[in-house]
């Protein structure tokens, strides 16, 4: 199958978007093929413009209205930008994965810290395990956010009621 073209269009270029729909089991001239009955029954064939690949669909038989519409989904833009959501979510989703806790990651910096007094470290470790960890160590670095810090904070500035043991 060949490449999309770019046609130039005034200054712009668009790409030709190209693909075919093919039925694997029957001939035009209404024959059986050799593959009759084996398989998924219609290919879509489509130049992928994201990869720069080929790209191959496959449906089994009585799914051609599904076959059309993939082919008429590429052809118009749709797969395309369902795909683009769909990687951009997974690469979120691997982001996401690789962001550590706070815990973690706050144990992790006070090694780091090697021009700190030591009595100045055991000052950071009990107001992280004793203030901060509880609240907020359980959460991703990209979870803590202002709004949540500010609640934090408001809820140590309360006054502790008198009966409070």
């Amino acid at each position: 199958m060949d490449k999309p073209t770019t046609e130039p269009a005034g200054e712009l270029r668009r790409t030709v978007r190209r693909g075919y729909l093919a039925d694997r089991w029957q001939r035009k001239d209404g024959t059986r093929t050799p593959l009759w009955g084996k398989g998924d029954r219609y290919t879509v064939r489509v130049w992928n413009t994201l990869d720069d690949r080929p790209l191959n669909q496959s449906f089994p038989d009585g799914r051609k209205t599904a076959a059309r519409q993939f082919l008429e989904d590429f052809r118009s833009g749709v797969w395309e930008r369902d795909e683009r959501a769909r990687r951009a979510s997974q690469q979120a989703a691997r982001d996401r994965d690789r962001v550590p806790v706070l815990n973690a990651y706050a144990a992790e910096w006070l090694t780091r810290q090697h021009d700190t007094k030591g009595s100045t470290l055991e000052n950071y470790s009990r107001h992280l395990a004793h203030r901060i960890g509880p609240p907020l160590g359980s959460l991703r670095l990209d979870q803590i956010t202002r709004a949540r810090v500010d609640a934090w904070l408001s809820a140590m500035l309360q006054p502790v009621p008198e009966d409070a043991p």
